[in-house]
């Protein structure tokens, strides 16, 4: 093994070369830390923290609005999160949680445009969102919550039992966690404790597409609002989320090791004889077990 090229090995196993992979690490942290307002990455940058500026060059979005925020621990929650099952809701759920008001949310996503939707018979309330474009299904999943608290607070709500339906496991997962480092869960958490403190508030997941008659009422306006026929817009200063800065990690390291290997393929196939006549040259590419 000790003749074999290290950019061979890495090739043939699958392994991403030392010098991308410490990079893209980096890269990870740096924006953690731009995040966080750890450092100022709008001053002249020395050392190690120039590669902001060459990251920012490559690519703008790196200066988007992000949603990590410094985590923080809050166990007060005044708000129950609930998951029935299918034969729960067959058996007349709502009935049984004796709720004055229920309200139905939902996201959609249709070709690149998101939608919320806010329905509640009780209250009258039928809103329909489009949220515009590069917004993900779980981020429009989260504004509909916020926007049902916000209209019950906004008509001050009091002294009643109140039940949101929401479909999206991993938006009411999000909301009982104890840890929160983004930016829209913790703003729509601190809206349900707003809401509790007045009343008996309850998030209950409901099944998608079951025939449950508000949960498809609320799936088509989320709908309507993603083909631009919602009847608000909204601009919900929408953030960079986790799953975006992984890509963009995730496309350097692409790029980067496509062209490390178009370089090494021209210098080979340049000097096909290159161990022999420049070894230290070589030795120094292509590396070496």
């Amino acid at each position: 093994m000790s003749t074999t090229p290290t950019a061979a090995l890495e090739m043939i196993i699958g392994l991403d070369p030392l010098n991308i992979r410490i990079e893209a690490v980096a890269r990870a942290e740096l924006y953690r830390l731009h995040c966080w307002q750890q450092f100022n990455s709008r001053r002249e940058l020395t050392g190690h923290a120039r590669l902001w500026s060459r990251m920012v060059e490559e690519n703008p979005l790196w200066m988007a609005p992000s949603d990590c925020m410094v985590p923080v621990i809050f166990t007060d929650h005044a708000f129950r999160v609930i998951f029935p099952t299918r034969d729960d809701w067959q058996e007349g759920l709502l009935i049984q949680l004796g709720a004055d008001i229920v309200l139905f949310t939902d996201g959609s996503l249709c070709n690149g445009l998101a939608g919320a939707g806010v329905y509640s018979s009780g209250l009258g309330v039928e809103l329909s969102f489009c949220l515009g474009r590069n917004i993900s299904v779980f981020q429009a999943e989260l504004f509909a919550i916020s926007a049902a608290v916000s209209h019950c607070l906004e008509i001050g709500v009091r002294d009643r039992k109140i039940v949101f339906c929401v479909d999206s496991q991993s938006a009411l997962l999000s909301l009982r966690l104890n840890k929160f480092q983004s930016k829209l869960v913790f703003e729509c958490f601190g809206l349900l404790n707003r809401l509790a403190r007045d009343n008996d508030v309850m998030l209950v997941w409901v099944p998608g597409h079951s025939d449950i008659s508000g949960n498809e009422k609320v799936d088509e306006l989320a709908r309507l609002g993603s083909k631009e026929l919602g009847t608000a817009s909204a601009d919900p200063h929408w953030f960079m989320m986790p799953a975006d800065e992984v890509e963009l990690v995730q496309k350097y390291m692409e790029s980067s090791k496509t062209k490390e290997v178009d370089i090494l393929y021209a210098i080979f196939k340049a000097y096909p004889d290159i161990q022999a006549r420049f070894p230290m040259f070589a030795g120094k590419e292509f590396g070496h077990c």
